[in-house]
């Protein structure tokens, strides 16, 4: 990281992930869902269908159309942006992943840095 001059980026991670803990209360226990998807249920404060309709209605390989500047969120929301990242609750803890397309393409982006 210090090739770069990344080492700010630990701050900006302690904050997304701070943001992302905030979301498990819109969560089941065992549930997997794109963190749109939860996002959305925060801010409609829990209506699920609309928030379902945004984003189970796209085709799993296109999930990512909703995001016009990936390269941008991805650095901004370190890794983890909103239409390429799943969450999952798992008792009281949250796990956070990539979805597979998304997180091949975005190797290929920071390999070339």
């Amino acid at each position: 990281m210090k090739r770069y001059g990344l080492s700010i980026n630990r701050a900006f991670l302690e904050n997304e992930l701070d943001k992302k803990a905030k979301l498990i209360e819109f969560l089941k226990d065992g549930e997997k869902l794109v963190l749109a998807e939860v996002t959305c249920r925060k801010e409609n404060k829990g209506k699920n269908g609309e928030c379902r309709k945004k984003v189970k209605n796209l085709p799993k390989n296109l999930r990512l159309i909703g995001d016009d500047n990936k390269k941008r969120n991805f650095l901004a929301h370190c890794g983890f942006n909103e239409y390429g990242s799943y969450i999952r609750r798992k008792g009281g803890n949250l796990y956070l992943s990539l979805i597979e397309n998304y997180a091949e393409e975005m190797k290929e982006f920071v390999l070339s840095l």
